[in-house]
Parts: structure tokens; sequence; C-alpha cells
């Protein structure tokens, strides 16, 4: 995954599935993801819970912007946003075509001073609070998965 340094790019969104999504139906779209971004020198994270996505991804910024332009138009998701766009001096997930993680459904309140990472991405008032809220679910997610 080798591209110059300085045209690094990542994006953050979020978006609703437009209706149930099975489980057979996100490894056909991990698959097919994995394969495109190791064409396009990109790698991320996706996360899916409660009928939403939350994915980050990295790579040259040309490459970063046809995928957006592709995620944006596909009709499995709606209420696209884009919660963080930035230049990066080096990838996160250097080894990753895509990591992925299906987050157990919620049904009930959670307790007080529960923090809720994915919830806390998608409503952060700063491009830094996303960072940090990033940062703390890929640490949970690379202990859980023993990913280095």
């Amino acid at each position: 995954m080798s591209s110059n340094r300085a045209d690094l790019g990542a994006i953050v969104y979020s978006s609703d599935a437009t209706g149930p999504v099975a489980e057979t139906q996100l490894v056909e779209l991990l698959e097919r993801a994995r394969a495109k971004n190791e064409a396009l020198g990109i790698t991320g994270i996706l996360f899916f819970r409660n009928g939403r996505f939350l994915q980050y991804i990295e790579g040259p910024h040309d490459a970063l912007r046809a995928l957006y332009a592709d995620i944006a138009a596909d009709p499995r998701h709606t209420g696209l946003r884009i919660l963080l766009e930035t230049d990066i001096a080096e990838r996160r997930f250097e080894t990753w075509r895509m990591g992925y993680e299906a987050l157990r459904e919620t049904t009930r309140e959670a307790p007080a001073g529960f923090r809720d990472t994915f919830s806390e991405i998608e409503h952060a008032d700063s491009p830094e609070n996303v960072m940090r809220a990033l940062n703390e679910l890929t640490i949970w997610f690379r202990a859980r998965s023993g990913r280095a």
C-alpha cells in the first residue's frame, strides 16, 4: 500500500441502511469492498450497528474521492454524512483492506456514565473529538480481534 505520504487523506462517514441487512449481505459487501480497496490503495475499517454504518477510509486523495463518490451513490444506504475529512501523515490501517466489526445491537437505555463511542463519533463537535473517539473504538477493536 505504498503512496506518497503527502497525498494521504482520511474520511470518516456514517449512514443508515435503507432496509434490514443480513449477515450474508455484509459478508458480500466486505468481499467486494476489500477487492476494490486493494485496487485503489485504500485501507480502513467498517463498523455496523442497529442499521447504522460508520466507516473510516484512508488512502490517496484521488482514490478516496472516487471511492466516496461510489459510496454516496450506493442505494443500500441513506443519510450519508461526512464526520471528518482530513490529510494524514501516515496510515492507521496499513495492512487492513477493510477491518470489520458488527457491533452488538442495543435495545435498552444505557446505564448512567456509559460511553457509547460509536455514537460519540457521529455526534462529535470537532475533528479532534471525532479522531479521539475513533482512536478509542480502534483500540477496542484491535484488542478484541487480536489484530495488531
